[in-house]
């Protein structure tokens, strides 16, 4: 089963995850036919210096590989890509630093963690969505 999040402004319980700074909204959110939380994606404020979306996967869970679709994937991005226990202590888990043009940037992970965070280093400063398996 895959989690498909990308919703920075909502909080549905298990799925929450938010942008630092001011973010806004560019589609609603939905659950599509497998019950998975989606959201048309977002994009953060222009002053925000570090953009960051964070998931709670509500309890330690085994995580296969992260896909995350960027918002203008043909502009190319680079990111960072932790994950933690706690919520506190991060380790990297994926990403790259060279801008890269590709949909979606998927990165083989293979481990438990409770949260991941995605930080957007190069590139729109925006997810159109964001597949955990």
């Amino acid at each position: 089963a895959a989690f498909v999040l990308a919703a920075f402004g909502g909080d549905d319980g298990a799925h929450r995850s938010d942008m630092g700074g001011c973010h806004r909204k560019l589609g609603p959110t939905r659950v599509d036919e497998l019950g998975n939380l989606v959201d048309e994606g977002v994009v953060a404020a222009d002053d925000d210096k570090q953009p960051q979306l964070t998931v709670d996967l509500g309890k330690r869970r085994r995580i296969s590989k992260s896909e995350i679709c960027f918002v203008r994937p043909t502009a190319g991005h680079a990111y960072q890509l932790e994950g933690s226990n706690d919520g506190q202590h991060w380790e990297p888990c994926g990403g790259h630093a060279d801008v890269q043009k590709r949909s979606p940037h998927t990165d083989n992970i293979n481990k438990k963690y409770r949260y991941l965070r995605a930080t957007i280093t190069d590139g729109i400063k925006g997810v159109w969505e964001w597949s955990i398996y």
